[in-house]
């Protein structure tokens, strides 16, 4: 399925063809029947006419941020060839078991966002020296992989049919029900390992990308590669030229790369169905290049820590460029189909139109919120932050605060995971309670039902807190060397 979008001036616009392809009828009309107003109402007594414009008009942008939702999830499963999913979870929850472990553990989470297709009951491990799945309702080990493990191992992509794991040198993929290994691309030098040798005499690879089933990943080397991940096979390998230098992205027929030249900061383009070159544009700045981004129409965004700058990618002409007086926040920074968030202030999130860069809404600051607001999920009709004190669900129309919640107790572990309906973190269930965590459910409603959800699950006080991941209907939370397992009694929520 591909999905094609052209341009209007003035906004985005969508070929008649693709939202008959994109929005099923009965998506509009249930849209409208919740929507549309008995014919016969009256207006309430007090009300004016211009009130009931205003709240149609908001109701229209509402649906409309609906409808973006809807293109946008069906944009990522062309782009990435596969449905994009994100796991359940609602309270309350109880406790299920626990799994304890001789040595160090660790539990891994997919790196490479957003998660196709993903295998949502179970957990991928790394304990005693073994790499092992877990499901996530039982706690019982479905399998363990025999093959070596690196000091440095990331999870890439975890599916039924496959997980694909990377280490400094080595991309292998293990088959998802049994763990057996599929394929291996690349070699551990000899001698890497020796305590005499220089780590800089070897190349390592820094960087992954994927699309369908291509995999693309940058060593230090300045070379790129592009592997098939049903088969391992290379597609294709090259050098760059120049070196890679940190910010990767990947958007139909161009891989997108940031590079150095003297004292030139480049964005280089390649094929991504050959490898070869395509264009490169200069970016006439100091500073590094954070974030690639690509919009569904071939708008590239550029963000340094205070510049943003949009290209055509067809014409690789500049359409505009903005400079900010302050830091930009890297975690802040998420596009939607005609938007770009960022949070170049403290305590604040700022919208600014693709088209031409211009602020469309400025949130409202938090008192004394701390520094370094960022973005945990941005939903069909809100975008959540959290900075280090406070929780808050902005609407995307307006930027008004929808509703906000102060994290209670500053922890050091502050992690987010993404369900389908909200975000969940691990805080105190209040300040006086040292030791003590409870899981905070932040959960997006619909466009028309207000404010968004919130409710608190107390866990119990744990020590050496290290992560968290949810999986459908199960929340596991590490606590040293070991893993507590809690079971949800419905998935109705969040769903």
């Amino acid at each position: 399925m591909v999905c094609r979008t052209a341009r209007r001036r003035g906004g985005l616009g969508f070929r008649a063809a693709s939202w008959a392809a994109i929005f099923p009828a009965a998506f509009f009309l249930t849209a409208g029947a919740q929507d549309a107003p008995d014919q016969g109402q009256s207006k309430p007594p007090g009300e004016t006419t211009s009130d009931i414009v205003a709240a149609e008009d908001l109701g229209a942008k509402k649906l409309f941020a609906r409808f973006m939702a809807y293109y946008r999830d069906q944009h990522w499963r062309a782009r990435y060839g596969a449905e994009v999913s994100y796991p359940t979870l609602a309270p309350p929850l109880t406790p299920a078991h626990v799994r304890s472990f001789a040595e160090g553990v660790t539990m891994l989470n997919p790196k490479l966002p957003p998660s196709p297709a993903s295998h949502w009951s179970r957990l991928i491990v790394r304990a005693n020296r073994r790499l092992m799945a877990i499901d996530a309702q039982s706690g019982d080990t479905l399998w363990e992989a025999s093959m070596p493990l690196a000091d440095h191992m990331e999870l890439l992509i975890d599916t039924r049919r496959l997980t694909i794991l990377a280490d400094r040198h080595r991309i292998t993929a293990l088959h998802g029900d049994t763990g057996r290994k599929a394929w291996s691309v690349g070699h551990t030098p000899s001698g890497v390992n020796d305590p005499d040798s220089d780590p800089e005499d070897f190349a390592v690879l820094t960087a992954h990308a994927y699309q369908g089933d291509h995999l693309f990943s940058m060593r230090d080397d300045d070379r790129a590669a592009c592997i098939d991940v049903r088969t391992g096979q290379p597609l294709w390998q090259r050098r760059l030229g120049n070196p890679f230098d940190g910010a990767l992205a990947v958007s139909g027929r161009w891989l997108l790369y940031t590079s150095r030249h003297l004292d030139s900061r480049l964005i280089c383009a390649l094929d991504a169905r050959t490898g070869q070159r395509a264009f490169t544009l200069d970016w006439q700045h100091a500073s590094a290049v954070s974030k690639l981004l690509v919009s569904p129409d071939g708008r590239l965004v550029t963000v340094s820590p205070q510049v943003v700058r949009c290209h055509d990618l067809d014409t690789q002409a500049m359409l505009w460029q903005r400079s900010f007086p302050d830091l930009i926040a890297g975690a802040s920074v998420v596009m939607d189909l005609d938007a770009l968030y960022l949070s170049d202030r403290p305590q604040r999130i700022c919208k600014l139109s693709l088209v031409d860069g211009r602020t469309l809404w400025e949130s409202e600051s938090v008192p004394n919120a701390g520094h370094g607001v960022a973005v945990a999920g941005l939903f069909p009709d809100m975008l959540i932050t959290f900075d280090v004190r406070y929780l808050a669900a902005l609407d995307l129309v307006t930027g008004r605060v929808l509703r906000r919640r102060q994290l209670d107790h500053p922890h050091s572990f502050r992690e987010f995971s993404v369900t389908s309906r909200g975000i969940v973190t691990i805080d105190a269930p209040r300040p006086d309670q040292v030791g003590a965590y409870a899981a905070h459910f932040f959960a997006h409603t619909d466009c028309h039902a207000g404010a968004p959800d919130f409710q608190l699950q107390e866990l119990g006080s744990f020590t050496d807190v290290k992560g968290l991941t949810i999986r459908n209907n199960a929340l596991a939370l590490q606590s040293g060397r070991t893993i507590h397992f809690w079971s949800s009694q419905h998935d109705s929520a969040l769903r």
